[in-house]
């Protein structure tokens, strides 16, 4: 009863269609037709009138946005809370109180002006209106639905990967179109009736185009490593393993759950020295601390990459920062993210150690002294040993050592022992013997020949001397080479003992 009284108020707004019958409550509706949404007594009846109207929806507002990708999906489930939908009423529901309860709806995504690559399928969201105006905000919850792409054509998919990968890298708004169908429930009561009871109704058939839009994540520029790497393993199969504490801030409305890891390229001097893995990787609103871990592993075919990990490595034992960048990522299973995450390129300080020198001092055995010859030209071999020190956690190997010894900063001996042995973590060792080559020329200079032979071979005693070589270590099996200096090393001369091996 009240429900024909509702039907015979707007009537008027049905003989607004050229051509068309008074209609009934009888009318089927059938498909959608350009600017006319269709009101009936059920949804999915197909049974009611034709109203026509201006776009029932003028704008879609996403004050925040989450998205959960479901492991091995190519799809995400999205939440939002408070999306604002801007609603003209036509002209035959003046006056009439119309309280939205539900919302349905198809909604493609894409690019201003562009097809939809992406779909959001919206099923009976709970909906409230704040004005009983003929223009009205309607407020909806979603809550995990699915975000996919429009279809499973390649080049679909492809552009539904390139939206992500524009909302990744753009700081700021990011438009995007939202087109489709909607079905709104409501309760329809008396304004123009007074005393009719409110009845529900249904609008299907709501075509609407609006462009809303989402704050981007910027590229996640705001990422910064806060603590000094610690070296954890080491293994031929990923390199050195670093473990390293990192934030990110994350300046847009939009956040996400990957339920994956999440790896991304390190690199230096433009060369791929390894990666950063960030595990079941989720993005919250603001800033996000994470335990990373860090692999140093560069192709061992590739001498660039190979000098530029090296380097790394020099700088991160002598507590010096090296500048890297972190990209090119991808999240294991979730193709959706392939641009976005491969388009990610963020310079980054990786801190040194604390710097503590690994070698304490020395011992010169005298009594090692014996002439020879290089290319015929004279000269002395000296053994000597090291305090070797290993600031680090876990156990390390020195497994070479080749460079120059520098007495009164004069390159005077030479060094290129392959002894291996192994420091504890957090010990020091004394090295076996090594053998130092000391030219015996009379035209050298005079801090090697009568300087240096006078302090071997004078009252018992010390010299300093830097060390300035190419350092050889292995963790676990793992080996990595790097240059390492040593400046003010104190050498102490013995006389007497006779070293062993």
């Amino acid at each position: 009863m009240h429900l024909t009284s509702i039907f015979s108020a707007v009537t008027t707004a049905a003989l607004l269609l050229s051509g068309t019958p008074t209609p009934t409550l009888a009318t089927v509706c059938g498909g959608p037709r350009d600017g006319l949404i269709c009101m009936s007594s059920e949804c999915g009846t197909g049974n009611g009138v034709w109203l026509k109207t201006t776009p029932l929806i003028t704008g879609i507002s996403l004050s925040n946005f989450d998205l959960n990708f479901p492991a091995g999906q190519s799809f995400a489930l999205a939440s939002s809370k408070g999306v604002k939908i801007a609603v003209s009423l036509p002209d035959a529901l003046s006056g009439l109180f119309l309280s939205f309860t539900k919302a349905s709806a198809s909604i493609g995504v894409g690019l201003p002006g562009g097809q939809p690559v992406g779909s959001l399928t919206v099923k009976d969201a709970a909906a409230s209106a704040d004005s009983n105006s003929n223009t009205k905000t309607v407020t909806i919850d979603l809550n995990k639905v699915v975000f996919a792409p429009a279809s499973g054509d390649a080049a679909v998919v492809d552009a539904f990967t390139k939206v992500f990968a524009l909302i990744t890298t753009t700081a700021g708004d990011v438009p995007l179109g939202m087109s489709g169908y909607a079905t709104n429930s409501a309760s329809i009561s008396d304004v123009l009736l007074p005393g009719m009871d409110a009845t529900d109704v249904c609008l299907e058939n709501i075509k609407f185009s609006v462009t809303s839009s989402l704050v981007g994540l910027g590229g996640l520029k705001e990422t910064n490593i806060t603590s000094i790497p610690v070296l954890q393993d080491g293994n031929p199969s990923f390199g050195l393993k670093l473990g390293v504490k990192v934030s990110i801030k994350n300046p847009s409305t939009i956040t996400l759950t990957l339920n994956t890891a999440v790896t991304l390229a390190l690199m230096s001097n433009g060369q791929t020295i390894g990666s950063v893995v960030l595990n079941d990787f989720a993005l919250g609103a603001g800033v996000n601390n994470y335990d990373a871990t860090g692999f140093l592993f560069p192709d061992a075919s590739n001498a660039a990459a190979v000098d530029a990990a090296s380097k790394v490595v020099e700088n991160f034992v002598a507590g010096k920062p090296s500048a890297v960048s972190v990209g090119k990522g991808s999240a294991a299973g979730l193709h959706a993210l392939d641009a976005a995450l491969g388009s990610l390129s963020i310079n980054q300080t990786l801190p040194g150690s604390k710097g503590d020198p690994l070698i304490v001092n020395g011992t010169s055995y005298v009594n090692t002294l014996a002439s020879g010859s290089d290319n015929g030209v004279p000269n002395l071999s000296l053994g000597a040993k090291i305090v070797a020190v290993n600031p680090f956690d876990i156990p390390v190997s020195i497994a070479s050592i080749k460079g120059i010894i520098r007495y009164k900063g004069v390159a005077c001996l030479t060094i290129d022992a392959n002894k291996p042995f192994a420091i504890p973590a957090k010990g020091q060792v004394l090295s076996p013997l090594l053998t130092t080559v000391l030219p015996n020329s009379e035209k050298g200079p005079k801090e090697c020949t009568t300087d240096l032979l006078a302090d071997l071979t004078g009252t018992a005693g010390k010299f300093i001397v830097d060390i300035e070589s190419t350092l050889g270590i292995t963790v676990n099996e793992y080996g990595s080479t790097f240059a390492y200096t040593q400046k003010g090393v104190n050498i102490f001369v013995n006389f007497d003992d006779t070293p062993t091996a």
